[in-house]
């Protein structure tokens, strides 16, 4: 956050930090209800044991998907 914060003028960090916030709370939101959905569907179809397997792989790779565009976020600079 440090480095992606510092990357912008001082008069836009206000709306960055309002921005972070809203798409933080969206997004867990999204993405409960997904697991929960995934939880759900696969707990109609298999042993819990199971449903809760494919879950968390779920889990683990939505969570490894957010590597892709931190690779993008600017490097930290030398000054």
């Amino acid at each position: 956050m440090t480095t992606l914060y510092g990357s912008l003028e001082r008069s836009r960090i206000p709306r960055a930090a309002s921005a972070f916030n809203v798409i933080n709370r969206v997004g867990g939101s999204l993405g409960t209800a997904l697991l929960a959905a995934i939880l759900h569907r696969s707990l109609t179809l298999s042993a819990p044991p199971a449903a809760f397997g494919t879950t968390f792989t779920w889990a683990l790779a939505l969570s490894a998907l957010t590597l892709v565009p931190a690779a993008f976020f600017p490097r930290r600079s030398t000054r």
